[in-house]
């Protein structure tokens, strides 16, 4: 089997994303969730705003329509990590993590739709068990 950098590289990002869950969810009990959100926001942004400048020099090259699906894509975050929050201080941990295991779901569902990306057996049979596994532990 190959190496592969790109899968490595993501899984790395997943663990590293639960690591921050589990300190998110001893301070969401003392914090109320929206803070919470727009302070970690506020860290991110100071840490990561240098880096912007350092990778795109030249904004000019960003066309309108790009603007706009980042825009877009900027309030859907704001919306879904608000709503996450509110959700992740009134269930366990456990049931958070599980529940934003349907990211992918959701995620190749609008794929299929906007994107047309292409809908597989594979993909059908998966999310069916996806689903239902869901439902056993939640339940």
């Amino acid at each position: 089997m190959k190496f592969n950098l790109p899968i490595l590289l993501l899984f790395l990002a997943q663990f590293v994303w639960a690591i921050s869950w589990l300190f998110t969810k001893k301070a969401i009990q003392f914090i109320n969730p929206v803070f919470l959100y727009v302070l970690e926001t506020m860290i991110g942004f100071l840490i990561l705003f240098p880096l912007l400048f350092y990778y795109l020099r030249d904004f000019s090259g960003i066309s309108k329509d790009i603007w706009l699906w980042l825009t877009i894509a900027t309030i859907m975050t704001v919306l879904g990590s608000i709503v996450y929050f509110w959700g992740f201080q009134k269930t366990s941990l456990i049931v958070a993590s599980l529940s934003a295991l349907s990211f992918p779901l959701f995620v190749t569902i609008l794929g299929i739709i906007f994107l047309h990306e292409e809908l597989t057996l594979k993909f059908i049979a998966a999310a069916l068990l996806f689903f239902v596994g869901f439902l056993i532990l939640v339940l």
